[in-house]
C-alpha cells in the first residue's frame, strides 16, 4: 500500500489548471469571514432521552415527545432573540446574533435571561407533556461565545455554525447539573465586564471541559439570584398560552352615548425611561378618560404584560430610545406573548420610514415624533384603540 500513501495526483490537476476544490461538489458555502464573526452559541439538551425513549411503545408519542420539548425550546429562545440553527437528536441549537458586538450589555443580559427563561418554562412544559401522558422532561443549557464560521447548506439553504466553539460548547453540556445552565469561560470573560453581572450567582465548574489542550478550559455554572428573579415562569407560560389565541372581533358601535359611558374605560400601557416623559403622557391620558399602567423600566413592563389577563391592554406606547431594552426589543416580545397587541411608537428621530422597513404589521401612523401636543396625541390613541388608519376620522379634544 505504500506505492498508493505516497500517489500524488494534485500535480496533474494542476496541469489542466483545475484544483482539488474546482472538482468536488460544493455541498457548504462559507461566507467571508470579518472580524464580528464572534457570537454566543448555545446548546439545550434533553437528559437521559434514550432510556426515557426506549420505555414509549407508541412511535407518535416519541416523534410528540420530541416535538414538544424542541418546540417549546424554540418558541423560547426566539423570544429573546436568538436564532435556532438546527436540532441534533434530542437538542437544539441555537445563537444570538446581536452578541457578534461583544460590547453590546443588552444583548447579553438577553441571553441570561433566555437560560433563565428556558429553566423556568420546565414546569410548564411537563404539565404539558402529562397530559399527553408522556414522561416529564428534565435537560441542560450550555453556551459560550467565540468566532465561529458561517456556512450554507446548497441543498436546502440552511444555515449552520462551524468551529471550535461550537464543538466546546457541544462538550461542556454535560459538565451541567441537571435542569441548570453552564458557560464556558470566554464567555464569562465577556459577561463580567457589565454592570448586570451582579444579578447572577457564576461559580467555577471544579472539573474543567477537556479540549484537546494541554490545560482544561474553565467553566462555571450560573444561577440568577434569587433577590433578582424575575417572573419568567409567568412571562413563559404567557408566551405560549397567548401566542396561540385568536383576536377579539371587532366591537359593534355603541348605540348612543349613554352605552358608551357605561363601557369600561380602555387601558393603556405607557412605557419610557424618563420620568419627566411618562408623567406627562400619564396626565394627558388620564384626563381623557384612559386607565394607564406607566413604566420607567422596560423589564418591569414586560412582566406585567405577561401576568395581565390576556386582552388586558388596549393599547401599548413605546419610546424607541430607552437604555435597559429598547422599544423595538420590547415591541418584539410583546408581539410575541400576544400577537394581536396595538402599540404605538414615540420618537425624537426622524426614523419613520426605517421603522415601518423593518417591523411587521407597523404604519407609518404607529410612530408620532416628539414633541407631541396634546390634542394630537389623544387624537393617535383614540384612532388606534378603535382601529382606524386615519387620525381625521377622530374628534379632536
Amino acid at each position: 500500500m505504500e506505492g498508493i500513501s505516497n500517489y500524488d495526483d494534485t500535480s496533474e490537476i494542476n496541469d489542466i489548471g483545475l484544483s482539488e476544490v474546482d472538482i468536488l461538489p460544493q455541498e457548504i458555502y462559507f461566507r467571508k469571514q470579518n472580524p464580528t464573526d464572534y457570537y454566543c452559541i448555545c446548546f439545550v439538551d434533553m437528559v437521559g432521552s434514550t432510556r426515557i425513549i426506549a420505555e414509549i411503545v407508541d412511535s407518535d408519542k416519541i416523534g410528540k415527545y420530541y416535538s414538544m420539548f424542541l418546540n417549546a425550546m424554540a418558541a423560547i429562545v426566539k423570544n429573546f432573540g436568538a436564532k435556532v440553527i438546527k436540532s441534533v437528536g434530542d437538542a437544539l441549537i441555537f445563537y444570538f446574533p446581536d452578541t457578534s458586538n461583544s460590547n453590546n450589555e443588552i444583548a447579553f443580559k438577553e441571553v441570561l435571561e433566555c437560560f433563565t427563561g428556558i429553566i423556568a418554562a420546565r414546569d410548564l412544559i411537563n404539565s404539558r407533556l402529562s397530559l399527553e401522558r408522556l414522561p416529564d422532561v428534565s435537560y441542560r443549557i450550555s453556551a459560550d461565545y467565540g468566532r465561529v464560521e458561517v456556512g450554507t447548506a446548497v441543498t436546502s439553504g440552511a444555515e449552520d455554525l462551524f468551529g471550535p466553539t461550537v464543538s466546546i460548547c457541544a462538550k461542556m453540556n454535560p459538565k451541567a447539573e441537571r435542569n441548570g445552565i453552564i458557560i464556558g469561560g470566554d464567555l464569562y470573560q465577556v459577561i463580567k465586564r457589565f454592570s448586570f453581572e451582579a444579578e447572577y450567582e457564576f461559580k467555577e465548574v471544579e472539573e474543567g471541559c477537556p479540549i484537546g489542550l494541554k490545560q482544561s478550559y474553565t467553566l462555571f455554572s450560573v444561577r440568577r439570584r434569587e433577590k433578582n428573579a424575575p417572573l419568567h415562569g409567568n412571562l413563559v407560560s404567557a408566551i405560549f398560552k397567548r401566542s396561540a389565541s385568536a383576536p377579539k372581533g371587532p366591537s359593534a358601535p355603541p348605540a348612543d352615548d349613554m352605552i358608551q359611558i357605561q363601557r369600561p374605560p380602555h387601558t393603556v400601557m405607557l412605557v419610557d425611561d424618563e420620568p419627566d416623559v411618562v408623567a406627562v403622557f400619564k396626565s394627558f391620558l388620564l384626563q381623557d378618560g384612559y386607565c394607564v399602567e406607566a413604566f420607567s423600566d422596560s423589564y418591569r413592563a414586560l412582566q406585567a404584560f405577561a401576568r395581565s389577563e390576556s386582552r388586558h391592554f388596549d393599547l401599548v406606547i413605546l419610546d424607541i430610545r430607552m437604555t435597559s431594552m429598547n422599544g423595538l426589543q420590547l415591541y418584539r416580545r410583546l408581539k410575541a406573548i400576544d400577537p394581536y397587541i396595538k402599540v404605538i411608537f414615540l420618537t425624537a428621530l426622524e426614523a419613520t420610514e426605517e421603522l415601518v422597513s423593518v417591523l411587521d404589521g407597523v404604519t407609518s401612523v404607529d410612530v408620532m415624533k416628539k414633541p407631541i401636543d396634546r390634542k394630537h396625541f389623544l387624537q393617535r390613541v383614540r384612532a388606534s384603540i378603535q382601529g382606524l388608519s386615519d387620525v381625521g376620522n377622530t374628534n379632536a379634544s
